[in-house]
């Protein structure tokens, strides 16, 4: 599987290449797998957001690949901000808002409830059949 240039290549640049073809999470598998590795889908989405406390360059982006968030850009201002975000949605990756410290919207208050109710309901459908 490994090439004669990758394994002159030390082992941390061999790790770094591993993920960025297959993903964080598939590199760490790889390192634990003993046999019949089958590499998971990657899926990456961002998050922006503002710090409460802070007035100045309190813009941060976050990177999540498969659940894991790792910071992408941080200490940013409300311009190079929009800027990014607006990048990365050119380039076809989810990117939404969170709100922190701040009084959640109408929509997201109404989204977040429709997302109680089918989570309620999915939960409830596999339990119909558990009996005690």
């Amino acid at each position: 599987m490994t090439s004669a240039i990758e394994e002159q290549l030390p082992e941390d640049v061999q790790q770094r290449m591993i993920e960025k073809l297959l993903g964080k999470v598939n590199a760490e598998r790889i390192k634990t797998a003993t046999r019949g590795f089958r590499p998971v889908s990657v899926i990456v989405a961002y998050e922006f957001y503002r710090m409460p406390m802070q007035d100045f360059r309190s813009w941060r982006i976050d990177r999540i690949e498969n659940g894991r968030k790792d910071q992408h850009l941080g200490n940013l201002n409300a311009e190079d901000c929009r800027r990014e975000v607006e990048a990365l949605r050119s380039k076809g990756f989810t990117v939404r808002q969170v709100t922190i410290g701040l009084a959640p919207t109408k929509a997201q208050l109404e989204q977040a409830r429709k997302a109680g109710k089918i989570r309620r309901s999915s939960i409830m459908d596999k339990l119909k059949d558990v009996r005690i």
